[in-house]
């Protein structure tokens, strides 16, 4: 009995065990830290991942909105360029009107009408000078035909003996173009014949 009570000295094989034990828990005890870190790395990483998807798509609505904005707002400036350009015709309709009406008072007592006339011309002028409409000012000027159409020649006399051949003596119909540079109308002008 005594022998029982005294600690036999455990064989090479039962050390060999406890150590693979002891060193099996060990690993198990990293593995299941690294575990932990690597479950807490990737929760962290998610949320990150999460957190800049939904900026991501948080961006691409506002990009999409802006674009709906900007397709909205194109299509009125559109609508609006349409109907400036539509009431820019009707005034220069207007403003032949109103020259060709002029053109044919002749009397001294039609005056105050010619001087009323002109300056309804004057106001519908400086009306599309506001929508960058300009008309082209060519009376003096040598012959251009980007800017002008002939439609009939004026014979030299001593008041213009001197002046320049081709050059422009009457505008029959105003031109007019845009601040950009587009010609919206060549101005129709009668110009003076080449010196014989």
């Amino acid at each position: 009995m005594w022998n029982r009570l005294i600690k036999r000295k455990p064989s090479k094989q039962e050390e060999a065990l406890h150590r693979l034990e002891q060193t099996w828990l060990e690993q198990s005890q990293t593995i299941g830290e690294q575990l932990g870190k690597m479950t807490r790395l990737q929760y962290k990483s998610h949320q990150e991942t999460q957190s800049k998807l939904d900026k991501l798509i948080e961006q691409i609505e506002t990009g999409l909105d802006w674009e709906k904005a900007f397709r909205l707002a194109e299509a009125e400036s559109s609508e609006l360029k349409a109907k400036l350009t539509q009431a820019a015709d009707t005034l220069i309709r207007w403003l032949d009107d109103l020259d060709a009406v002029q053109s044919r008072m002749e009397s001294e007592e039609h005056d105050a009408w010619r001087q009323l006339l002109s300056q309804w011309s004057t106001q519908l002028i400086h009306q599309l000078e506001l929508w960058d409409i300009w008309e082209i000012r060519v009376i003096g000027r040598t012959f251009d035909p980007v800017y002008c159409e002939a439609v009939g020649t004026a014979a030299r006399d001593e008041t213009n003996a001197n002046a320049e051949p081709y050059q422009i003596v009457e505008v029959v119909r105003r031109g007019f173009r845009h601040t950009d540079g587009r010609l919206l109308r060549k101005a129709q002008v009668i110009t003076l014949e080449a010196n014989e």
